[in-house]
């Protein structure tokens, strides 16, 4: 029993460990930034780079509020799915603490569906999304043209998918009804991607010119950071975030990488949230 709470409480306490193990390895380029030349950058932004990504944006959560729309399909659930699930996501990813303030917003927006019913919604919706990253970043890692930590993990990961598709095709008679049907795993990993895929986008068209980089190397390194701040639970991901995409992309230069995630927080995490308090 001890043992068991030892590991409950080293796990809420890792992501803290982790970004301590993390700091001293990065305090180096960190302390070399231009932070100034950082945020001069940043305001260069043409306008027709605030464009796309503002559209990418929009796919991004317009994916999101279909996938809120199946979970609440699966849960037999009613109501105005697309309002629901961009708002509580544009609020809960910028405030960090994702599960609870996620099931608040969704409790104040349904309030018919109570708060069991929105803490039921939050938590389906949080583990189609993991699944569906775990996925989407395991075939992003195993086909990126360039050297990432984790191939057999991610072999595994898309192995173990793998079988549960084919689980799901075939499913032997003590397991029918348990495993989700294909068409559910579908929409999941399609709409985590398409989702995952645009929120990418907006950071790569606000990269400067400086931060020479393609689409098909920047989309691992964004999908490995973009779990590393969902694990931390910091908001938005601020620390973790950063810390593993300049890891991940040692080759570009700090600061015009580190003006376009400014920039990109401007509009996939400001914006989004001024809206979702005004809703």
């Amino acid at each position: 029993m001890t043992r068991i709470f030892g590991l409950k409480r080293f796990g809420r306490h890792f992501p803290v460990l982790l970004l301590l193990a993390l700091a001293p390895v990065m305090a180096d380029r960190l302390a070399h930034i231009d932070w100034r030349g950082v945020m001069r950058t940043a305001q260069a932004t043409g306008t027709a780079d605030w464009a796309l990504a503002l559209i990418a944006t929009a796919i991004s959560f317009w994916a999101v509020a279909r996938h809120e729309r199946a979970s609440q399909r699966t849960l037999g659930l009613g109501g105005d799915a697309a309002l629901c699930g961009a708002t509580s996501i544009a609020i809960s990813q910028s405030t960090g603490f994702g599960p609870m303030v996620g099931t608040l917003v969704r409790w104040r927006l349904r309030p018919d569906l109570g708060a069991a019913g929105a803490a039921r919604l939050t938590t389906a919706v949080t583990l189609c999304f993991l699944s569906g990253w775990g996925v989407v970043t395991a075939l992003a890692v195993t086909l990126s043209p360039q050297a990432l930590p984790g191939p057999p993990i991610a072999m595994a990961a898309l192995a173990v998918t793998a079988l549960i598709v084919g689980l799901s095709i075939w499913a032997p008679r003590r397991l029918r009804g348990r495993v989700p049907p294909v068409r559910a795993l579908g929409a999941v990993v399609f709409y985590c991607a398409l989702d995952t895929v645009a929120a990418a986008g907006a950071l790569w068209v606000l990269l400067p010119d400086e931060a020479d980089i393609g689409f098909a190397l920047l989309l691992p390194a964004f999908l490995l950071a973009l779990g590393a701040g969902l694990m931390s639970g910091a908001p938005g991901g601020v620390g973790p975030f950063e810390l593993t995409l300049l890891a991940l992309l040692p080759h570009l230069p700090d600061a015009p990488l580190l003006s376009g995630v400014l920039a990109w927080r401007a509009v996939y995490y400001a914006l989004p949230l001024m809206i979702g308090g005004v809703i």
